[in-house]
């Protein structure tokens, strides 16, 4: 979260994300077919499973609330909008549909990591 830029800052401006075992869910893609369904939740259930193995505090991540199917799935499992980091965050090299992706900082809790863990949502 902390190489994205803040919108609408200028100069640029990041979050510093401050504390101490706090986990950071970065952004990931593939490809919108059944193959990659199967490899995002492949690596989804990996990456909750080690943020679970560390007792993170806290997981970051961030979603593009113009792609529905990845706020329907972080909002399933009960990934919330961040109440720390309210704006949201862009990285210049990334665009989706020729618009810069702007994407809307989330807090995973440790409920949500189990239901990724064990395919409950």
């Amino acid at each position: 979260m902390e190489l994205g830029i803040i919108k609408d800052t200028e100069p640029y401006q990041r979050y510093a994300v401050i504390g101490d075992n706090i986990a950071d869910w970065n952004s990931v893609s593939f490809v919108l077919s059944i193959k990659g369904s199967w490899a995002a939740l492949a690596t989804f259930q990996a990456a909750a499973q080690y943020c679970i193995d560390k007792n993170f505090d806290m997981v970051y991540g961030f979603y593009h609330k113009n792609v529905s199917s990845i706020v329907k799935l972080y909002t399933s499992i009960g990934a919330v909008t961040s109440k720390k980091y309210t704006k949201e965050v862009y990285f210049p090299e990334c665009y989706y549909n020729n618009e810069p992706v702007y994407l809307t900082p989330i807090e995973i809790p440790k409920v949500a990591l189990q239901k990724i863990r064990t395919r409950l949502w």
